[in-house]
């Protein structure tokens, strides 16, 4: 984490998100805020476990449908790659049978693409800091 100059540090974030134009709007809301920071972000779960190796980020925002290769089936991989991180599934889908899925495998939270940007900001920081 970097100093936000509040004595607390950034939480640092990878998102993870196949749809460029929304990563990208993500990073940039990300980085907008005081107490966080985009350290790195990725289209694909191939590069997302390069990713968790090199930049160590506090929370990882994991869409559900990744390039490569289910989410879901790669978030004990992924986990592994980076035990200290949290990770947030980030769907469009609203079934509960994914919630619970989501969070059997190993995710902290679970938020749908349809909340708005304070939801997911709330459980970054949440699971940042449990």
């Amino acid at each position: 984490m970097t100093d936000t100059g509040s004595g607390r540090e950034a939480i640092r974030l990878l998102v993870a998100e196949d749809n460029e134009d929304l990563r990208a709007a993500i990073v940039a809301l990300i980085d907008g805020e005081d107490d966080m920071e985009c350290v790195a972000d990725a289209g694909s779960v191939d590069v997302v476990a390069l990713l968790t190796r090199e930049h160590a980020p506090d929370v990882v925002i994991l869409d559900i449908e990744l390039q490569g290769e289910s989410s879901l089936k790669s978030l004990e991989r992924l986990r592994a790659n980076c035990p200290a991180a949290r990770f947030i599934v980030f769907s469009g889908h609203a079934l509960p049978e994914l919630e619970r899925g989501a969070i059997a495998a190993g995710a902290a939270a679970y938020v749908r693409k349809s909340a708005d940007m304070d939801q997911l900001f709330a459980t970054i920081r949440r699971v940042a800091r449990p």
